[in-house]
């Protein structure tokens, strides 16, 4: 707060980051020591270092392609259409994706028990992911659902009269959420199987559809253009990809399943009476 009041330069803010850091870094370090985890009794390994640094690069490659195939339509809109459009467009973008950090949460918190099982009992495993899939796939159709038919209040009451273009954006971007719940859970599985490499290939997979499909969706529908060529690409990373991977190929019956979830669900309520 003192640097914002003294209206400190920007390369402040950085310097303040880095120190923070190494704080944070001596300080776990020094509970590290404490237990009794002395550097000295390290032992290493040439196998476990090859194979760090090899799933380092994949994460480090996927958060880069990450961060271009959920941004790009944003720079894209911009240099075809314009500030203006590029402000009503950023305007659903931002409504749509305010809940999104949800998705982390449940997944953040699921992840261990997951672990946990694939080590104990495979087949408990997968009957778990099965429903968590199902989890992150109905909720966020619900919630889209609720902003499809109430977008107009909402686009009003959020950002006025003078927004009510953005509409049409919402109304088609929101369905992404869909998909970015179901990437979300079905990246953990990535993890869990040490499939790194998938991760970093799917990611890059969504680069080049949603670069793609901008160029030519954008010139044929605008805004409009560019949320469908989010959705598409969400869909190819979220399910497509699966298809083309050994690994994660099983996992499109998981997904599958985790859609009919809600109907096996009241077959076996309604059985049982």
């Amino acid at each position: 707060a003192a640097m914002i009041v003294y209206q400190l330069p920007l390369i402040a803010f950085a310097w303040v980051m880095l120190i923070e850091t190494i704080l944070a870094s001596l300080a776990l370090f020094g509970v590290y020591w404490k237990q009794n985890n002395v550097p000295k009794k390290w032992k290493t390994s040439r196998a476990d270092l090859f194979l760090l640094i090899k799933d380092g690069i994949s994460l480090i490659l996927m958060t880069i392609f990450l961060g271009i195939y959920t941004k790009i339509d944003q720079v894209m809109i911009n240099q075809i259409l314009g500030d203006k459009a590029s402000g009503i467009y950023a305007a659903a973008v931002v409504f749509a994706e305010s809940w999104f950090f949800l998705a982390i949460i449940f997944t953040h918190s699921i992840f261990p028990k997951l672990i946990q099982q694939r080590e104990e009992n495979n087949d408990a495993f997968l009957n778990s992911l099965t429903a968590f899939y199902a989890l992150m796939f109905w909720m966020p159709v619900l919630a889209g659902i609720l902003i499809f038919i109430f977008v107009d209040v909402i686009i009003q009451l959020a950002y006025g009269q003078e927004y009510l273009e953005s509409a049409p954006v919402l109304k088609t971007y929101v369905w992404a959420g869909v998909l970015v719940f179901v990437i979300t859970a079905s990246s953990r599985w990535f993890l869990i199987v040490g499939n790194t490499r998938g991760l970093a290939q799917r990611a890059l997979l969504g680069v080049i559809a949603n670069i793609s499909l901008n160029i030519v969706l954008i010139n044929m529908f605008g805004l409009v253009g560019a949320a469908l060529a989010t959705l598409v690409s969400y869909f190819l990373v979220a399910y497509i990809y699966d298809f083309f991977d050994d690994l994660a190929r099983p996992q499109l019956s998981l997904k599958a399943e985790a859609i009919a979830f809600p109907i096996k669900l009241i077959g076996r309520v309604y059985a049982r009476r």
